[in-house]
């Protein structure tokens, strides 16, 4: 971290040391500029990755959703480039992105998937404990739950978002986890309000 060029006590930069990057992306999910709900036409963040901007995460979402091509209720489903394969898994209805690591989302992009009209959020990524960049898991996690910074905001109902840890191979497995989430997603959707 370096001071920031503001000269505002307690407000640094991050700067990537080359030498230590393993260019998981997890740093981009950790940047509070990283937020979706900025009214900028490009999303321009305090640090990204070259190869899958968090603006082209924004852009994709904006397209899917407004997609009406797609009938039913619309999940999204988030995952990693090392663990199971997203893509084998979509349908109209459950739209897939896998990421460098998942632990690169930033955590307001499952606040903005679902006001945008997706019915939930799935996240995935490598098994518990065997994250390709050690930290994606947890701090996915950590964020989803509230006891990292950036968190997912306590206006999200979390019955609208699932994590389900699977490796290439588990597709069958991930399937069912889908099923059983838009059932749920169902379920909530026909409860009565109050």
């Amino acid at each position: 971290m370096i001071p920031h060029p503001n000269k505002k006590i307690g407000r640094e930069l991050a700067v990537v040391n080359a030498d230590f990057c393993a260019a998981c992306g997890i740093c981009a999910g950790s940047c509070p500029s990283s937020s979706p709900f900025r009214h900028n036409e490009t999303l321009v963040t305090g640090i990204d990755m070259p190869q899958l901007p968090v603006d082209s995460i924004r852009r994709w979402l904006d397209e899917v959703l407004a997609d009406e091509t797609r009938h039913g209720e619309k999940v999204i489903v988030i995952g990693c480039d090392h663990a199971v394969d997203v893509s084998a898994i979509a349908t109209p209805e459950v739209i897939s992105l896998s990421l460098i690591c998942t632990g690169m989302l930033p955590p307001a992009f499952v606040e903005y998937a679902i006001r945008r009209g997706a019915a939930g959020v799935l996240l995935t990524g490598c098994r518990s404990g065997g994250c390709a960049f050690r930290q994606g898991n947890q701090w996915t996690e950590d964020r989803i739950a509230g006891r990292r910074e950036p968190h997912l905001r306590s206006n999200v109902d979390p019955s609208r978002v699932n994590i389900v840890w699977a490796d290439r191979g588990d597709e069958a497995e991930l399937q069912t986890a889908i099923s059983q989430f838009k059932y749920s997603l169902s379920e909530v959707s026909h409860e009565p309000s109050h």
